[in-house]
Order: structure tokens, then C-alpha cells, then sequence
């Protein structure tokens, strides 16, 4: 992807991981059309179609946003103590 940005004069952030890896998939399983061994080599003409994988812009995006995730109410109780000694209390207060 390093050489596809550079050859494409873009920076490799600019370009899609998941593109990228799309194509040279489809190149590996597919092969690469018939012109491009008559004119060119193969890795150039693969580095050109990485190049045309670029992110699209997106306009109210942050640059840098922390990795984390909003903690979410939690639905049951936290265990305390033993197990079994939390079973039987809960036995204990179905009983009543």
C-alpha cells in the first residue's frame, strides 16, 4: 500500500485498507486482464488500481478520536462473594 501511495503521489493514510485488500484479492483469484501482460507488468498495473483505493472525505470527521466505549448500564446486579452462598440466599428469598 506504501508503494501504490506513493506512486499514486498520495499518503498511504489516504487509502482504504479494506479496498485495497478487495482488489488484490480479486487479482490473485481473478487474475489481472490479458492487456496488461502484452504492455506491462503485472505489479504495476496492481500498484495503479491500489492507488485509485482512496478513503472518501468526510466532512465532520475528527481527526483523532480516543478509542474507548461509554460503559453501558448493566442489567443484573454485580456478584459478591461466593456463588453458591449468593444461590442460596436468592433460594432463600424465592422461599418467602
Amino acid at each position: 500500500m506504501v508503494k501504490a501511495a506513493d506512486q499514486a503521489e498520495l499518503s498511504p493514510m489516504q487509502l482504504s485498507f479494506s479496498r485495497c485488500l478487495r482488489r488484490f484479492r480479486e487479482a490473485l483469484t481473478q487474475g489481472v486482464p490479458a492487456w496488461v501482460h502484452a504492455e506491462r507488468t503485472a505489479l504495476f498495473y496492481l500498484l495503479e488500481q491500489l492507488g485509485l483505493c482512496k478513503l472518501p472525505w468526510q466532512s465532520g470527521k475528527v481527526k483523532h478520536e480516543p478509542r474507548k466505549v461509554r460503559r453501558r448500564p448493566e442489567s443484573f446486579p454485580a456478584l459478591k462473594g461466593d456463588r453458591e452462598a449468593a444461590r442460596k440466599h436468592l433460594l432463600a428469598e424465592m422461599a418467602q
